[in-house]
């Protein structure tokens, strides 16, 4: 099993500025040994004696974090209920993915799989801020595994967290509301309005003291540490907004990591603006559209379509967009809070050829909370890819020779892709990611 992994990433990408704190859990995948592969999201297709051993398939399938080929793979209800329960956590089927990975827990409560099932509840927990939750399961995981020194790491890593509450909906509503050419939004936070930025690349919702200061939060004494993407830590603490509304919609107990405000991005933000909205919130909002003509889209629109549509999943705690290179399918994270795109070490191993012929040595500066690491990376002059089933191109392409995040992602998406469209639309319902053309007109009237 992978490492458990709760990210607060990329808080703030100006140009030049890449923010990623990740806070690792030590899980049983350290202490089995095991690595993940570097495959495509939805490149493996079962040979022949592949799908005579159905089981071998879809395990192999499995520990690889083929999310898009094992739910292929799965023969509805007649597939084990541990792998349903696996690809229902990966495309946002919260209700089914409990009660499926809960039965597997039931079934056979000290076997591998509920460990596993155990960690795909937490990674599920985190991404909606079921907090109460999750520790009300770290606790269970450590009567059933006691011997497990990885399940007690667990439990003391993620203690600020254990100290939150859930996050609850008390209304879900559609609303059209203006940006300035970003992703800066208005919203309320007990009853106070502020502007923040929505980032779809982190794990919970952030802001700087002065700020939480300013909203009357109470700030934890709690505090926890997180690993930057220059490899130092970062201390940070955490708050909880009593009621908070985006648009036209109400959410209870939502949660925030509190960081110092002499901290990137903070100290680049004016007062009312030093904040971003993170996954659990996006969520819960269930469906965000921007157009370039100035306005972003809050709260349910269409109706949802089928899961097997998706283009979209989650790996870990990471929104992973399936996008089109050539005649392959590779991995990105799509992260609405990057301004730049940028490939990483999985990308120049799999296309070694290109990067050999076309890449020049470059570096690269990757600027973590308070401190700045200058990286070799290599540069490549265009590349075209399918995103959200519009062609755009990147130009010039760096590849950073240095892993963020998973081992299986290949890069990360901004916004200099996704605005090359005249709309985009994430939809967290059916886990698609939809780019319009220019000839595509947006809604009229915001808030």
């Amino acid at each position: 099993m992978n490492d458990l992994k709760f990210a607060v990433r990329q808080l703030l990408k100006n140009p030049g500025f890449t923010a990623v704190a990740v806070l690792t859990l030590c899980s049983a995948s350290s202490a089995r040994g095991q690595s993940p592969a570097r495959t495509q999201l939805n490149q493996v297709r079962p040979t022949a004696s592949e799908a005579a051993e159905p089981a071998a398939n879809l395990r192999s399938l499995f520990a690889a974090r083929q999310w898009f080929t094992l739910r292929e793979a799965l023969d509805s209800k007649k597939s084990p209920t541990f792998y349903r329960g696996a690809v229902a956590a990966a495309f946002n089927q919260a209700d089914d993915a409990e009660k499926l990975l809960r039965s597997v827990i039931k079934a056979a409560p000290r076997s591998e799989q509920s460990e596993e099932a155990y960690e795909l509840l937490a990674h599920l927990y985190l991404q909606t801020g079921q907090y109460g939750r999750l520790k009300t399961d770290l606790k269970r995981r450590r009567i059933e595994f006691p011997d497990r020194p990885d399940v007690r790491r667990d439990y003391a890593a993620l203690g600020p967290l254990l100290a939150l509450p859930n996050q609850t909906t008390t209304k879900i509503g559609h609303a059209v509301l203006r940006h300035d050419d970003g992703l800066f939004v208005p919203l309320s936070l007990n009853g106070r309005p502020a502007t923040y930025f929505i980032d779809t690349g982190a794990g919970i919702s952030a802001m700087s003291e002065s700020e939480a200061k300013r909203l009357g939060m109470t700030i934890l004494e709690t505090a926890g540490e997180m690993g930057t993407s220059t490899s130092r830590q970062t201390q940070f603490h955490v708050a909880v907004a009593k009621q908070f509304m985006l648009g036209a919609t109400q959410l209870k107990n939502v949660s925030f990591a509190i960081f110092r405000d002499d901290q990137e991005p903070w100290v680049h933000l004016a007062a009312g603006r030093r904040g971003l909205l993170g996954i659990p919130v996006l969520l819960a909002a269930q469906r965000l559209r921007w157009a370039r003509h100035g306005t972003v889209e809050i709260g349910p629109g269409a109706a949802r379509r089928g899961v097997r549509k998706a283009n979209l999943c989650f790996d870990e705690d990471q929104l992973m967009a399936a996008v089109r290179f050539g005649r392959q399918d590779i991995p990105l994270r799509l992260d609405t809070g990057a301004v730049n795109t940028e490939f990483y070490g999985p990308f120049a191993d799999q296309f070694q050829r290109l990067v050999a012929e076309r890449g020049k040595k470059s570096s690269h500066e990757l600027r973590g909370i308070g401190q700045v690491e200058v990286i070799e990376s290599l540069t490549l002059p265009e590349i075209n890819l399918v995103l959200g089933g519009l062609e755009v191109a990147l130009r010039p392409v760096p590849v950073l020779l240095k892993q963020v995040g998973h081992k299986r992602c290949f890069g990360n998406i901004g916004m200099d892709l996704l605005k090359q469209a005249a709309a985009f639309e994430i939809d967290f319902r059916s886990m698609t990611l939809d780019l319009e053309g220019d000839r595509e007109t947006g809604p009229t009237g915001a808030e």
